[in-house]
């Protein structure tokens, strides 16, 4: 089990003594992290739905009259329908597109996530908390102009790659920590505000799942798609016009990006405490690691397992039930977090959240009517805790002038886990889909029992 420390006694780096600075500021960031993944998310399942249909028209064109109905549910429930055969082959088609898009974005947010934490100790906060928010925007308006002009599907990966290098909204969750790490002191205050920045990335990923439903629904791809570079631009002005900084420019030598990338492997492998911290954080990375692979791997395979048969959801149906699930996992389950926090430590907190994620997949895996399905959210209910739990005793274990250091190292982890787990659970149902689609819910479940022991 992973010890608590709590021993800093002031807020973190050095700040403009000319500016008042209070912990209340960050909730200038939960806006600025909502509309950023609300922006995020409605075009993920855009693109998501877009390039089914896409290859659906390329691949089988005599069907795809019915498919392009967007207010109907486009399933066959006969297994020997060729309608059903054409729905297998697009969900295998789609999946693998789903590992290419995760591999544009995943692999340089990678390092920009890495990047970004530790340039921010030196250049300040904001800029790396916009770029992000600026990638997304780029993207957004490229891929409304490819849908308009019917461009090839594969073209998008390039827009997809531009908002890699640009951090996605991995970096954006990864600056929102260091900024709140500034203001905070450490314990349950820190570990409460953590918790209030998730809740808000939850409430953006259920506004935008919502919206993606109606607006497909209502009028294709191209006004959606158009209305996320609205939504990701507020966040935008919220970063240029009221977000305060936290840090003073240093004018210390600048380090190389070498040097950068050393500075963050040698924070987590060479131990230089009295008190043998170095394994504390490699423990609590790998349970970060088996948690965020789930959170990242689920959301492009179970739009997939609700197209198909027996349930042959339509996109209001999805976009209902991405809501729900983010309602009850990211408001109403880190809203449990400050009623916890009186009874149980961080630790015991995170361990609760794994339980109830396990739970949640083994339902979802063996799920063959629309009640069971809607019930994964309830069950799931604590599923979100254990990230926020985890980077808090992080935190409370690092050093003041090492916070941006720190989140450059859980950036990267939630970037690789992005990447990896879309990838993974993209491929497993890709091999998965024609004989048991609830296959990569069980791998799923088999990661947070990890967590689950690791945790113990």
């Amino acid at each position: 089990m992973v010890r608590q420390y709590s021993t800093e006694k002031d807020v973190l780096l050095p700040r403009d003594p000319n500016k008042t600075y209070n912990p209340w500021m960050c909730l200038l960031l939960g806006p600025v992290v909502m509309f950023h993944i609300t922006a995020y998310f409605l075009q993920m399942l855009i693109i998501n739905q877009y390039s089914y249909f896409r290859f659906l028209d390329e691949h089988f064109p005599e069907i795809s009259g019915n498919a392009t109905k967007l207010d109907q549910s486009k399933c066959a429930n006969s297994t020997a329908s060729d309608v059903y055969e054409a729905q297998v082959q697009m969900q295998s088609l789609t999946s693998k597109f789903t590992i290419y898009i995760t591999l544009a974005a995943g692999l340089p947010g990678i390092f920009a996530s890495l990047l970004f934490g530790s340039f921010s100790d030196t250049y300040g906060r904001k800029p790396f908390i916009a770029l992000p928010l600026l990638g997304t925007l780029i993207k957004g308006i490229l891929c409304a102009v490819g849908i308009y002009f019917k461009v090839n599907i594969y073209v998008f990966l390039a827009f997809i790659l531009l908002e890699g290098l640009t951090g996605t909204f991995m970096s954006t969750i990864t600056m929102e920590l260091a900024y709140i790490a500034d203001v905070t002191l450490p314990g349950k205050n820190r570990s409460l505000f953590i918790a209030l920045a998730e809740m808000a990335g939850g409430t953006g990923a259920l506004i935008g799942s919502v919206l993606s439903g109606y607006f497909i629904n209502q009028s294709s791809y191209l006004a959606p798609m158009t209305s996320s570079c609205v939504i990701v631009s507020l966040g935008l002005m919220i970063i240029l016009l009221l977000l305060p900084e936290t840090l003073t420019y240093s004018n210390q030598e600048h380090p190389t990006l070498m040097s950068r990338l050393k500075e963050v492997v040698s924070f987590y492998l060479h131990d230089t405490s009295q008190s043998g911290k170095k394994w504390d954080y490699i423990l609590c990375i790998v349970i970060l690691t088996f948690s965020s692979m789930v959170t990242f791997g689920r959301t492009n395979v179970e739009t997939l397992y609700q197209i198909n048969t027996p349930f042959c959801w339509g996109p209001v149906k999805i976009g209902w039930f991405v809501a729900i699930r983010m309602a009850a996992q990211f408001i109403l389950g880190l809203s449990l977090i400050r009623i916890c926090q009186a009874c149980w430590e961080d630790e015991i907190i995170g361990m609760f959240g794994a339980i109830t994620c396990f739970a949640s997949f083994i339902l979802e895996a063996f799920a063959v009517t629309d009640l069971e399905l809607l019930l994964v959210p309830a069950v799931g209910i604590g599923s979100q805790v254990t990230s926020p739990m985890i980077k808090a005793i992080m935190s409370k274990m690092t050093n003041p002038n090492k916070q941006g250091v720190l989140t450059a190292g859980i950036g990267m982890t939630e970037s690789s886990c992005s990447l990896v787990g879309t990838v993974l659970s993209g491929a497993v149902y890709s091999v998965t889909v024609s004989f048991f689609r609830g296959s990569v819910f069980i791998l799923f479940a088999v990661f947070v029992a990890a967590a689950i022991f690791f945790l113990m």
